[in-house]
């Protein structure tokens, strides 16, 4: 980036140089005078739709600053909702548990969420010309863009969204669960230790929160205050289910490397599955994130519109905006999928693989041109 930005640094101070020594000459003593006219343009391209202002600063520069928006269009992506660390397992385990959660939440929950991606960048821009030719057509420009950091951004589909409230419902009830000491009872040590001489009774909220869940719990409570059996009893088993089916989410891919909390523990090993969750709005999301600052490096054309009126004039800009080494894609989690995960199949996986192959944003524009004075 300082080798892009010395660069274009250097073009504008040798042709800024190149321009005051040829005004000084003796075939030009009376200097030209800067800003003397002022050209509109309207642009059109890959940065959006913008207006342009334009005017000389010298014999062969002029200076162009502008502001642009990318108008919104969508580009639909899939997910698949999984349950539980194993892809393989997870469509049986899904199977099961949507008639359940359709039961408990009132809503259908579909095994795929869609995801709509929409570009949201918007940018001022100036833009130095420096034109060497002796009819001023073609120019070589240096530059720079300056916008928001998100450049575009991702979210669910609205018709997904009761989906995503069952999921979030189940996420919360299987967190109870996996919280719960009887889901991690797996020595017969551990077993006496809990349930000797407790009875159903006193497992009352235990048993609640199998009620929350929608299951049936009729024999659990029709044994009352006769004592569980520590070694096999079916709260012990009904419990031990619940915790194997996992979590649910959306597999986005696998972690690249250690994942560590603040303290420095790690919370995902690399290779572990990325299970994106909804937030507490129940929706997923992601922004794609670049610099605020671009630098710009390309050539264009201008000419006349008509042979009869040059007022009018038509062109087109070519180069590259650099935005800072390879964008980020960062989920409401946080998470970059661009640096941090890996095997992201699909649609989106095919899309992370693309963006991360650009180091720069490509720019072709058309401009037509007014000129004001």
């Amino acid at each position: 980036m300082k080798r892009i930005l010395l660069l274009a640094f250097s073009a504008c101070t040798f042709a800024i140089g190149a321009n005051a020594q040829d005004e000084q000459t003796p075939d030009n003593q009376k200097k030209l005078e800067a800003f003397k006219h002022l050209d509109l343009s309207l642009n059109a391209g890959s940065t959006g739709i913008g207006l342009e202002l334009a005017s000389p600063i010298g014999k062969s520069l002029q200076v162009r600053a502008g502001y642009a928006i990318m108008p919104r269009f969508h580009v639909d992506m899939n997910f698949h909702v999984q349950v539980g660390d194993d892809p393989n397992a997870s469509k049986s385990k899904f199977d099961r548990l949507s008639g359940l959660l359709e039961n408990v939440t009132g809503y259908k929950v579909d095994d795929r969420v869609k995801m709509i991606g929409t570009p949201t960048f918007h940018q001022l821009s100036v833009m130095v010309d420096v034109m060497p030719f002796k009819n001023k057509n073609w120019h070589f420009t240096a530059g720079f863009f300056y916008g928001p950091k998100q450049f575009a951004k991702a979210y669910n589909a609205t018709e997904d969204m009761p989906s995503l409230v069952a999921v979030g419902i189940y996420n919360n009830l299987w967190g109870k669960v996996a919280a719960s000491p009887i889901s991690h009872l797996d020595t017969e040590e551990e077993r006496w230790d809990y349930f000797f001489g407790k009875s159903a009774a006193d497992l009352l909220s235990e048993i609640s929160l199998l009620k929350t869940l929608g299951i049936d719990v009729s024999e659990i409570e029709a044994l009352q205050n006769i004592e569980l059996d520590p070694d096999d009893n079916i709260l012990l088993r009904t419990y031990k289910r619940i915790y194997n089916y996992g979590a649910m989410g959306i597999h986005v891919g696998d972690y690249k490397e250690d994942i560590v909390d603040e303290e420095g523990n790690v919370v995902h090993k690399k290779g572990d599955p990325y299970m994106m969750v909804p937030n507490n709005e129940s929706m997923v999301k992601a922004d794609w994130i670049v610099d605020r600052f671009r630098p710009y490096l390309g050539f264009g054309y201008s000419g006349r519109l008509s042979k009869t009126d040059d007022r009018w004039k038509i062109g087109f800009d070519c180069g590259a905006m650099f935005w800072g080494g390879t964008p980020r894609i960062i989920t409401h989690e946080g998470v970059d999928l661009c640096s941090d995960v890996e095997n992201i199949s699909g649609d989106v996986g095919r899309k992370v693989r693309f963006f991360k192959q650009f180091k720069a944003y490509p720019v072709l524009n058309l401009r037509i041109t007014r000129r004001l004075f």
